[in-house]
């Protein structure tokens, strides 16, 4: 009887609070209660099922609900929610907005529930959603990230496994008489902006060689776009020379700008072999007594040498004296996480039809994540790597870049030569204001209203937390793509992004959980192992590719340089600089390919 007291009751007040004509109802398979929801009409009175209410009228948000998920409900995740819980109170608290916590169910869950006087711009409460998942793992942010869909189980309710939503703290009529305001709404997030962690995703930037990307002839470099060399270095590269010139002093301001600008030392070789530039005149000439004379081809003199001393020490100045936080770059973080937050959602919300479209989802995220890595909209990245990132072969990973820039969401700004990749830009750059042309911005109409923008402009700090959480939900959204048992032959590309995507902001003990349960299903399936295997092999391939690049590279240059025989090589570093393997006059692939499977 107490059961059916407090059922009626939540229904009551579900009447009572909703926005929507609806609500959504849990399905039931084999006499189950699943995960999965349908709408179902208030008007047809209380459902025998569980439901949840929505928290927006599917374009504004008149509630916000933190869902802190403890999922299995063992202790770990007990533990985690509460903790979370008492953070979360304790800064509402000191906000002065008012509250209603509630024991989701049976698992040891808490609902936080705040309602509004304003209703709430799309925008801003992602904002919020961002900000507070930074600091409280178990908060599960699919609810705020979308008024169309998001919604969350009412006070009282009784949930899928048994039980009910329960308050245990506050009062419900916080919820029936609101009293919270957008400004409100504005201060908790300058609040949890100046609370920020420290920064978990740093931007690469190397300080020492240990920490360093280096080439294939094992020198460091910055990563990044290859760039024109700056003015002041094309300036120093083209002046003319006299006798009483420092030509030594000269060539060194080119080499800092050769790095600066991304470029690797084989570019500068290059450069050295087809350029007459004044500028590079001590790379080819040491001044002795009797003046300029020809640089050797051996010895510790010779141009290679010269080049190598200078371009690591180059290198070493530039970690060691200059920064990335130049306020250059603190704008173009701004920039650059406000637009990929918006393609994030976009991608993450909209419909998927058919296995192309989830095979574009996962290739889209991959460049995402790793423009917000390099705080760059232009990267360079291969098939291989999107293929091993996020779960799928490098033929399908081609395919996709090529369907999505055709779309209009990518553009090749760089095709691949040598080693180096292709260059892409993902197009952020259109506007907000044109949301309503669906078509040029290849958005759903269902979800323009959840990327509307508000009157509230965050603190610049505020930027670096979204980055953070943003990157750690690609993060775990491709790491699940990635698992074996979420391949076209397992359970298939749709069903493993949705696996992804309903699992992106669940806590570590659930991610171990449903990390364990793909392992036991790619057993099941036969899938265990391909991704190993598929490391493996492009691993392989791809370092058969540089080697192969550095021996035509070695062979076209007039510059003079020791080579080891492949045998001799002890690691893959030393092998890609070795003689390539011949038979007879040709290039012998199999025997490479079988040395470089040996080291790696």
């Amino acid at each position: 009887m107490g059961r059916i007291q407090h059922v009626s009751l939540a229904w009551k007040l579900t009447e009572e609070l909703s926005l929507r004509d609806a609500v959504r109802v849990y399905t039931r398979h084999d006499g189950v209660y699943m995960n999965a929801t349908r709408e179902r009409l208030i008007s047809r009175g209380e459902p025998l099922s569980p439901w949840a209410m929505y928290l927006a009228d599917g374009s504004t948000y008149q509630y916000v609900c933190f869902d802190l998920d403890a999922h299995d409900g063992n202790t770990q995740s007990r533990e985690l929610v509460q903790a979370d819980c008492e953070k979360i109170t304790t800064i509402l608290d000191d906000c002065h907005i008012a509250y209603l916590v509630c024991e989701s169910g049976p698992s040891g869950g808490r609902h936080i529930w705040i309602s509004m006087v304003d209703s709430l711009d799309a925008s801003l409460v992602r904002k919020l959603a961002y900000a507070m998942k930074a600091h409280t793992p178990s908060l599960d942010i699919t609810p705020l990230l979308n008024p169309v869909t998001g919604c969350v189980r009412p006070p009282y309710s009784p949930h899928r496994n048994g039980g009910q939503s329960k308050p245990i703290q506050g009062s419900v009529d916080c919820l029936l008489i609101p009293t919270v305001s957008e400004q409100d709404i504005w201060h908790l997030i300058d609040t949890l902006a100046s609370l920020a962690p420290a920064d978990t995703h740093p931007v690469d930037s190397e300080t020492s060689l240990e920490d360093a990307h280096v080439d294939s002839f094992g020198l460091p470099y910055l990563p990044g776009i290859k760039r024109e060399l700056p003015k002041g270095s094309q300036t120093a590269l083209n002046a003319p020379v006299n006798k009483t010139t420092d030509t030594s002093k000269r060539l060194w301001v080119v080499v800092l700008g050769a790095v600066r600008a991304h470029w690797h030392i084989q570019d500068l070789m290059e450069l050295v072999v087809s350029s007459n530039a004044p500028g590079l005149t001590h790379a080819k000439y040491e001044n002795t007594n009797a003046g300029r004379v020809r640089r050797p081809k051996y010895g510790s003199h010779n141009t290679v040498s010269v080049l190598k001393r200078m371009w690591v020490k180059a290198y070493q100045y530039i970690t060691s004296h200059e920064t990335q936080k130049t306020q250059d770059f603190d704008i173009r973080l701004t920039l650059i996480t406000a637009k990929i937050e918006n393609l994030y959602t976009w991608n993450n919300a909209r419909t998927i039809k058919g296995i192309g479209q989830a095979v574009d989802q996962r290739v889209m995220n991959t460049l995402l994540y790793n423009a917000l890595k390099a705080v760059n909209d232009t990267i360079q990245l291969d098939s291989r790597r999107i293929a091993l990132t996020c779960g799928i072969s490098h033929q399908t990973a081609s395919m996709s870049l090529r369907r999505l820039e055709k779309q209009g969401h990518i553009t090749l700004t760089k095709s691949a030569h040598g080693v180096v990749a292709h260059t892409w830009h993902i197009n952020t750059n259109w506007s907000l204001d044109d949301c309503k042309n669906v078509e040029n911005t290849g958005l759903d109409s269902g979800l323009v209203s959840s990327l509307a923008t508000s009157g509230y402009t965050p603190p610049e700090n505020y930027y670096t937390l979204l980055r953070n959480t943003l990157l750690s939900l690609l993060e775990t959204w491709l790491n699940i793509t990635n698992q074996d048992a979420c391949t076209h032959t397992g359970l298939g590309i749709s069903q493993g992004n949705q696996l992804a995507t309903s699992h992106a902001s669940s806590p570590t003990p659930a991610l171990d959980s449903l990390y364990t349960w793909l392992e036991k299903k790619a057993h099941k399936l036969g899938t265990h192992g391909l991704h190993a295997v598929k490391t493996a092999t492009y691993m392989v391939e791809r370092t058969l590719w540089t080697w192969w690049v550095n021996e035509v590279n070695v062979m076209q240059s007039s510059l003079t340089t020791h080579r080891i025989q492949a045998s001799e090589a002890h690691n893959i570093e030393s092998l890609v600089r070795a003689r390539f393997p011949r038979h007879g006059a040709l290039p012998d692939y199999k025997n490479a390919a079988t040395l470089v499977g040996q080291l790696l």
